[in-house]
């Protein structure tokens, strides 16, 4: 089975100040979600892990999962950096 890669990348601050991870796929952003989520989860926790972990054979799909998480991100109160909408170019992570 291939990763569902997102269009967009999504960058997002991990638990230590300063220090950020780009998720690329569906399966980098469920591992995410899994191993380094604050501890306040909240509802669209679930509901963004179950995307980023279910199916995932279309485009649409994939998209959706990245908005899960995206909303979930933002529930917890995560800081996302370079989140594009339309098209865009992000400069790699040194």
């Amino acid at each position: 089975m291939q990763d569902a890669f997102f269009a967009v990348p999504i960058i997002v601050e991990t638990e230590i100040t300063g220090e950020f991870r780009a998720l690329s796929s569906a399966s980098e952003a469920a591992i995410f979600m899994m191993e380094r989520w604050p501890e306040s989860r909240g509802p669209r926790f679930q509901a963004a892990l179950q995307a980023c972990t279910g199916l995932l054979s279309i485009a649409e799909h994939v998209e959706n999962a990245r908005r899960a998480f995206l909303t979930a991100a933002k529930e917890a109160g995560l800081n996302v950096k370079s989140v594009c909408k339309g098209r865009c170019s992000i400069a790699p992570l040194s």
